[in-house]
């Protein structure tokens, strides 16, 4: 059963893992615990019981509670679906850098190629513009584009 834990924004992965350690340090009953990258403030805890979920985060900093309830099957099976990334992004589109020296700097999608899972983008907050190839996987949509003819 998946059990709802309420935590810090910003802080799920951190949650997350004094959690998974304190399973392993004194053997509560966690089967998994998911941090959903598009969820912010909450965590799901895969576990026996919600006595279980009570008692390994009790006393975590960064936890502020369970929901009460059970979440349903469809809600967590949609994160174990791999979906082709390449496939929501568009010549065009506004996206986010969510890693590394750029991280959180804003470019226009200039080229896709799809067979390599790459954008290619052009910052939009720099003084230069200048194309950077980067991984699918390191950036996120802001905004869709106009439709290019």
């Amino acid at each position: 059963m998946f059990f709802i834990v309420k935590v810090t924004p910003g802080r799920e992965r951190a949650a997350a893992e004094v959690i998974m350690y304190k399973t392993l340090a004194e053997n509560f009953e966690i089967f998994s615990v998911i941090v959903p990258e598009d969820l912010k403030g909450f965590i799901y805890v895969e576990a026996k019981t919600a006595y279980q979920v009570d008692l390994v985060s009790q006393d975590v900093k960064d936890v502020r509670g369970r929901l009460q309830g059970i979440v349903k099957d469809e809600e967590i099976s949609k994160y174990f679906t791999e979906r082709p990334a390449v496939e929501e992004f568009s010549i065009g589109d506004v996206v986010e850098v969510k890693t590394g020296v750029f991280k959180r700097m804003r470019a226009r999608i200039i080229d896709i190629d799809r067979a390599k899972n790459e954008v290619t983008i052009e910052l939009q907050e720099s003084g230069s513009i200048f194309p950077i190839t980067l991984s699918i996987d390191l950036v996120r949509l802001v905004e869709k584009g106009k439709k290019q003819v």
